[in-house]
């Protein structure tokens, strides 16, 4: 018996011993986990104010919204509200049921649950005219109230509830500030302007800011802001150590020059200032025909030939051109080293009438700007000329294809193949280009073309759940891409065995609200770990940067 009792306290003893010794194994692992992780830098322009209210930059708006949660947000591809501090909602015949999440906290650790949410949007909707806030955050004359977990927002039938669906809309996604926050602008409303605004030529730690988002403000200078996971929203313990910095440059260029120098991951610019256009002379030595490469179409919304112009810069032509790219991507048999494709009539009468419908248009609206041109030489006067590389095969092939499938359909259309040199001389001495097919290596930028997300301040939202990524459901990710119309034409006979690297682990799909605005990336991003299964990379065109972990 006695011996009986020693092998087990012996066996008892062991396991402890193993126990300890794999505790030891696991926080060293940890540690050198933490230790690892780098921030992810963006470059931006000078900011002013982080206030989600008064914020007018883009840049201004990506930080605010990444520090102020709201209840919803909204999901382009699947019209779907998102939730975020609440979990659901329903509408019956004379009201709106919203049910608030438990144990939602600001980064003070103060609750956001549906009583103080209440107290917070009723506020705002009882606002006098002349104090209310301008559209998208107009919630005027709601009748908000809660009932335990959820928030109420009574009518008087369903006809009212019909005429303020909007205002509805503007609730789902006005941004929430944190008690203390709130607290301020309840005594005094003119502190709402002066909220989290950084004094002019004034260096500062911190702002009165407690964050309600998944991101919490670390500090703000003149050199940069630095942002870190909120623990009191974070889902996901382990990745509470990741970091945004966003380095503040004076010009765009500045901003171009740090991300081809490996400074900076991530920046944002404008088309029409050709920014990137201008370091175009920088990429001589790219390689041409790589499997590895981005192949993009890029539309000159400046051309000196105006109908081109006018044509370019109307987002119905672009999104035709999208989904003929769509139609022709998934008409490939397939695509080997040498490009070989197989060659199918796709066009629908549907296309043909709706672009030849807008190519009359346009050619009336010059023939009106140039009545003394109208003559037997109009036909050339409303024609667009497409350029690409002569060395790039695929991209001629592109290039070759989409004039073919618009010359058939009666347009006007010039094709040009032409060397390197001739192509940057046209993009910079003279201007003389309107559309050029190209591609460039995964460390350059990618276009992508924000106009289609800004229909309404909060319909057109970017969304992709990776969820859906399996091998059967490549060709959504495919449709994904040019149904939100992101100019990533990717060859597709690499697209899926890649697509884990190149796409979900180095690139943000980040449409923005202002006007022609690109984005562009690093091709390796730091710190994005392999683990992407139930994880979503957003950013809404109220510029609202979520990582969820």
């Amino acid at each position: 018996m006695k011996f009986k009792y020693s092998f087990f306290i012996k066996k008892y003893i062991l396991c402890l011993l193993f126990l300890f010794f794999l505790s030891i194994i696991f926080s060293l692992y940890g540690c050198e986990r933490k230790a690892g992780i780098e921030p992810i830098h963006i470059g931006i322009n000078q900011i002013k104010t982080v206030n989600p209210f008064t914020a007018t930059s883009y840049e201004e708006r990506i930080i605010s919204n990444l520090l102020h949660g709201s209840l919803f947000s909204l999901s382009q591809n699947k019209m779907k509200y998102i939730p975020e501090i609440a979990s659901s909602f329903s509408i019956k015949k004379d009201r709106v049921m919203i049910r608030i999440r438990k144990n939602i906290q600001d980064q003070n650790g103060d609750s956001i649950d549906s009583e103080y949410l209440s107290t917070y949007f009723s506020f705002f909707s009882k606002l006098k005219e002349e104090n209310n806030l301008i559209e998208p955050f107009d919630i005027s004359s709601l009748n908000i109230s809660y009932d335990k977990d959820y928030l109420m927002i009574n009518f008087q039938d369903n006809e009212e509830l019909n005429s303020n669906i909007k205002k509805v809309s503007s609730l789902f996604v006005f941004p929430v500030l944190s008690p203390k926050n709130f607290e301020s602008i309840q005594k005094n409303f003119a502190n709402i302007y002066n909220y989290a605004t950084k004094p002019v030529n004034n260096n500062i730690n911190n702002l009165d800011l407690f964050s309600t988002g998944i991101w919490k403000l670390d500090s703000i200078c003149d050199e940069n802001i630095v942002l870190s996971i909120n623990n009191a929203r974070a889902q996901n313990k382990n990745f509470a150590e990741k970091k945004l910095v966003f380095d503040i440059f004076q010009n765009s260029s500045e901003i171009i020059t740090q991300l081809v120098n490996g400074k900076i991951d991530i920046c944002f610019g404008d088309f029409k200032d050709h920014n990137f256009l201008r370091e175009f002379r920088s990429i001589k030595s790219y390689e041409i025909n790589d499997p590895q490469s981005v192949y993009i179409l890029l539309f000159n919304y400046n051309s000196p030939n105006t109908f081109a112009r006018r044509l370019n810069n109307d987002i119905r032509f672009r999104q035709l051109i999208y989904e003929m790219l769509y139609k022709q991507f998934s008409s490939f048999k397939y695509i080997s080293s040498s490009f070989i494709v197989k060659k199918e009539k796709y066009v629908s009468g549907s296309f043909k009438n709706r672009i030849s419908e807008l190519y009359s248009y346009y050619k009336e609206d010059e023939n009106k700007d140039n009545p003394a041109e109208i003559n037997e030489n109009t036909k050339e006067i409303s024609t667009i000329s497409i350029y690409s590389i002569v060395d790039d095969e695929f991209s001629n092939s592109l290039s070759t294809r989409i004039y073919e499938t618009l010359t058939e359909n009666g347009l006007n259309f010039d094709l040009f193949i032409e060397s390197l040199n001739s192509i940057i001389a046209r993009i910079y001495a003279t201007n003389n280009w309107d559309m050029l097919v190209t591609a460039l290596p995964m460390d350059y930028p990618i276009f992508f073309d924000p106009d289609f997300f800004m229909s309404n301040e909060y319909e057109n939202i970017s969304w992709l759940s990776t969820e859906e990524i399996k091998d059967e459901n490549i060709h959504k990710i495919e449709k994904y891409i040019l149904k939100n119309n992101i100019l990533l034409l990717k060859n597709p006979g690499n697209f899926y065995k890649s697509i884990d690297k190149m796409v979900l682990k180095s690139f943000f799909y980040i449409p923005l609200d202002c006007k022609k605005l690109y984005l562009f990336a690093r091709r390796e991003i730091k710190n994005i770990k392999p683990q992407f299964s139930g994880n979503t990379w957003m950013l809404d065109c109220n510029n609202m940067l979520d990582i969820r972990k």
